[in-house]
């Protein structure tokens, strides 16, 4: 992907995470995120085909978000200290975002009614937690410690 192209994408990403935090998932629109990006409506369905195509990019970043502060905690040390690390990684993990976690609660609470949202919510959360636990198994390893639950 172009550089332009990848530049206005995240722009439209972004707009759309800010929006969706403030207005909720109902209350926005394709038109608005164009608007609030300084697009026209078309230029935003160049890159997403419809609200919902939209919506999952969106999930996708808040996720991939997490993932890389999980990504970037060290993997080797007391197993207490990386089990802490990730425990606080995870409850602080949109401190400087609040917008991703407002837009992960959203997408969180309409998934119980909506099964494509589910979906996309469960997947998103599925990859994390799994990231999650093969860090911290490898954590334990590391310390000599060997899980008594079997995966």
């Amino acid at each position: 992907m172009s550089g332009q192209r990848e530049a206005t994408r995240e722009a439209i990403l972004r707009c759309a995470t800010t929006r969706l935090a403030r207005e909720g998932i109902e209350g926005t629109t394709l038109l608005d995120v164009a608007h609030d990006a300084g697009l026209s409506k078309g230029a935003v369905t160049h890159h997403f085909a419809s609200k919902d195509d939209l919506l999952d990019a969106v999930v996708l970043r808040c996720a991939e978000s997490l993932a890389a502060r999980l990504a970037a905690l060290p993997g080797e040390g007391p197993f207490a200290e990386l089990l802490r690390a990730r425990c606080d990684a995870l409850w602080s993990a949109w401190d400087g975002d609040l917008d991703d976690a407002r837009v992960m609660t959203l997408v969180g609470a309409a998934a119980h009614h909506d099964p494509r949202l589910r979906a996309v919510s469960d997947g998103a959360w599925t990859a994390l937690c799994a990231m999650l636990s093969d860090a911290l198994d490898a954590a334990a390893r590391s310390a000599g410690l060997r899980p008594r639950v079997p995966t």
